[in-house]
């Protein structure tokens, strides 16, 4: 047989309970375990139930180069491979039998606990089993819980009122820068503005002359008429007189 097996091949997962219906049942290991395979495979041994992808028994090419038939699941071996899913705990028994305990199972003085031989992938979504009530209390575990970081109380109340007290001052500030941008350019404009002066008014100033001035002459007495000459009567000339030169 080829070492190369297409389609779905590989060890079956153990699981509590029963199989999903998209999986192969491939009957119980060790009670309450049933064997599972993907759906489309084969289990035609019971070694360790194998998962082929044909009736023709692939068990010496799987030992070969052992893995899960999902490469979801986590890899084990005890006196044979078997598969468990995560975050379930593989664990052996004095009879040989094998299984998969969910978180909380009580193991038994008899139940040893089993390392992984190869760690599956971590898929975003995986097929989970419907919950049975079993016996709980958590051994190791292959995958680790998540942590989670929880808020303290009142930090959501504090972080709102500094955003509030924020927006305020914020607010504020820009009202304020508002008004002054407002006040500088109305003080820009009103200092470039013209002075709009009114007519000018020349004062009329008293014209002097340069001409001469009439004054009086100091120490002159006034003219006076003359006076009448009542004893100098006017005579005419004769008419016989001759005017000479």
């Amino acid at each position: 047989m080829s070492g190369i097996l297409d389609g779905p091949a590989g060890f079956a997962l153990r699981k509590n309970g029963t199989c999903l219906d998209t999986e192969v049942d491939c009957g119980t290991t060790l009670q309450p375990f049933r064997a599972c395979c993907p759906g489309g495979s084969y289990c035609p041994s019971q070694y360790n139930v194998n998962c082929c992808p044909s009736a023709a028994n692939c068990t010496q090419v799987l030992v070969k180069k052992p893995k899960c038939a999902n490469e979801t699941w986590d890899l084990y071996n005890f006196y044979g491979y078997f598969c468990c899913e995560k975050g379930t705990t593989a664990f052996g028994t004095d009879s040989q039998s094998d299984g998969c305990a969910l978180p909380g199972y009580k193991f038994e003085s008899s139940e040893t606990l089993l390392p992984i031989v190869s760690s599956g992938k971590v898929s975003v979504a995986t097929s989970t089993s419907p919950v049975t009530s079993t016996p709980s209390t958590s051994s190791t575990s292959s995958a680790s819980p998540a942590s989670t970081t929880t808020q303290p109380p009142g930090a959501s109340s504090k972080t709102n009122t500094g955003a509030i007290a924020g927006g305020v001052v914020g607010g504020v500030a820009g009202v304020a820068l508002i008004a002054f941008l407002v006040w500088w350019l109305f003080n820009r404009r009103t200092k470039r503005q013209p002075v709009l002066h009114g007519p000018q008014v020349v004062p009329v100033t008293p014209y002097k002359s340069n001409s001469l001035m009439v004054s009086e002459l100091d120490g002159r007495n006034p003219a006076h008429e003359l006076e009448g000459q009542a004893n100098h009567p006017t005579h005419e000339l004769p008419a016989d007189s001759t005017f000479r030169r």
